[in-house]
């Protein structure tokens, strides 16, 4: 083979592997005139190759006219040194491109021309928006958040002082108006205004549970070293006193230490106590009982969970009415009530899920109608 098929064949080449490059490919000679133009960058501009060589780059690029990034890039390489221009600074309409030039040198010191090297980068620019568009929806809407929260702060403040205190009012006057007038009232007004006190007492006890649901909800805690078994003391104290807390609350076991916030712990055990006593069958004897456990984070069957992680597990396992298991999901909502006949708010529940999630846990519920139910409240152990 003769030195000029070697070299067609050379060309030949160059011209497939430049023409497969992803990236368009420009050859300037000294004066800025292609002498190459590979396939992609014809299909970047729409310039075929015959169309362009021999064309200067600002005939076929007249959006860089004027351009002085582009200009001072041009000339860098043109001088012997390699220049990049981001696509921030310059684009083709409709397109994203960022250039590369690289000076073509012989024996080290002679620039023959310029290499350019044109990237499409729509697919990142893309990205790059969406993630703006996104960012600034998730900063508008922890604005809103923010807002809200706010409000809700305040409507926490309205419900402890102006709205509990003429609920209390009320009261008191339809006591007074029974007290004094009773002989003289038929038994149906009595009963009408039993239901107005009933009706009242109700209120002033959603407003004080939606107290102390927002004040969790804004609640920064203090984790300390806490013994979880004088939390349950303390918890069982504020329970209904009709009968002894050793003849429904058993805790087989010691509960260990740990690191949670104390009075945040308190309301968590408090609520999961009332709702063993409240959801039973009539003329039952309730039952409570709390067993811990340590179980691997990829067990607690939460996907939020560090798998590796250890976690301190609380059973709270009642006799009560249970229910169907497919209504769990929404059992921890604000203002969910599973069963309407029994006397509640709907915000015990939610409580509970605030102050677990509060300590970066989990809380799930395994039920079985007239079986009881178990809660499980899932606490992260950290090492020291």
């Amino acid at each position: 083979m003769d030195t000029i098929e070697v070299l067609n064949e050379r060309i030949h080449l160059f011209e497939l592997v430049n023409d497969a490059s992803i990236d368009g490919i420009i050859v300037y000679d000294t004066n800025l005139s292609v002498v190459y133009w590979n396939k992609t960058v014809a299909h970047f501009t729409g310039v075929t190759r015959a169309d362009a060589i021999g064309k200067n780059h600002y005939s076929l690029f007249p959006g860089h006219e004027g351009n002085e990034l582009i200009a001072q890039s041009l000339h860098a390489a043109l001088n012997g040194m390699k220049a990049f221009v981001p696509y921030e600074k310059v684009a083709i309409p409709a397109a994203y491109y960022e250039y590369h030039f690289v000076p073509l040198m012989h024996d080290e010191s002679i620039v023959k021309g310029v290499l350019a090297i044109v990237h499409d980068i729509a697919h990142r620019v893309k990205a790059e928006n969406e993630l703006k568009a996104l960012n600034k929806s998730l900063v508008r809407k922890n604005r809103e958040l923010k807002a809200r929260n706010a409000e809700l702060s305040s409507f926490s403040q309205l419900t402890a002082q102006d709205i509990n205190e003429p609920l209390h009012k009320m009261y008191t006057f339809v006591e007074m108006v029974i007290s004094k007038e009773g002989e003289r009232m038929s038994d149906n007004v009595k009963n009408y205004l039993k239901r107005i006190q009933g009706s009242a007492q109700r209120m002033r006890l959603l407003t004080d549970r939606l107290r102390d649901y927002y004040e969790v909800s804004n609640m920064k805690p203090r984790p300390e070293m806490t013994d979880l078994n004088e939390v349950v003391t303390e918890a069982a104290l504020l329970c209904p006193r009709d009968f002894a807390v050793s003849q429904w609350l058993r805790v087989p076991e010691a509960l260990p230490s740990v690191r949670v916030d104390h009075t945040a712990m308190v309301q968590l055990f408090h609520n999961l106590m009332s709702n063993a006593l409240k959801f039973q069958k009539r003329d039952a004897n309730p039952q409570l009982t709390i067993t811990p456990r340590i179980v691997k984070g990829r067990d607690t069957g939460h996907h939020e969970a560090h798998k590796n992680g250890d976690y301190l597990c609380l059973d709270f396992a009642d006799n009560g009415i249970g229910f169907e298991q497919h209504g769990s999901d929404v059992l921890f909502q604000l203002f969910y009530r599973l069963n309407s006949t029994y006397p509640g708010t709907g915000i015990g529940l939610a409580i509970c899920k605030k102050v677990v999630e509060l300590h970066h846990g989990f809380i799930s519920v395994d039920s079985e109608p007239g079986a009881g139910s178990t809660f499980h409240v899932f606490l992260p152990l950290h090492k020291s």
